[in-house]
């Protein structure tokens, strides 16, 4: 396992994953306090883009059946006292039924996808995860299960 950390994540990988944590995204989120523009944690199971969507939708394409990737983005401390990022932490193990092949994957035939909203540390995340095939998730979800209850918000 390796440890990455930066822009307030910290994250314990296997040795075959990927890490890509940008202190910003392209994103723009606009509140009280002015313009902001997200952290995102970025991680999967394959080699990632230097250049890369918060999403990733420009990887849906080239997933493999157990290719899987991961984005937790963070929405700053406004966004935590919104209703849609009400739960506390990350709603960890997925399981199955949590993945769906009618979420908004864009040009990922028979993959799947599974998202959710919470608040950690004072601040909104988003944590989106797409594998790429639904029928075959369960081959992968104790690690990236593993992977996510690794990662830490909120760190300095």
């Amino acid at each position: 396992m390796t440890l990455v950390q930066g822009s307030g994540f910290a994250v314990d990988v296997p040795a075959a994953w990927e890490v890509n944590i940008r202190p910003e995204s392209a994103m723009l989120l606009s509140g009280d306090d002015g313009v902001i523009e997200p952290a995102v944690l970025h991680m999967a199971n394959f080699q990632l883009p230097q250049e890369l969507a918060e999403y990733g939708d420009e990887l849906y394409t080239d997933l493999g059946p157990a290719d899987v990737f991961v984005a937790v983005i963070d929405f700053g401390p406004l966004a935590a006292d919104q209703g849609l990022f009400g739960h506390k932490g990350m709603q960890l193990p997925l399981a199955l039924e949590d993945f769906s092949e009618d979420a908004a994957v864009r040009g990922l035939q028979g993959g799947t996808a599974a998202q959710q909203f919470f608040q950690a540390s004072g601040r909104g995340y988003c944590l989106y995860v797409v594998i790429g095939s639904h029928r075959e998730r369960a081959d992968v979800l104790l690690e990236l299960n593993t992977v996510l209850a690794s990662v830490e918000m909120g760190t300095s």
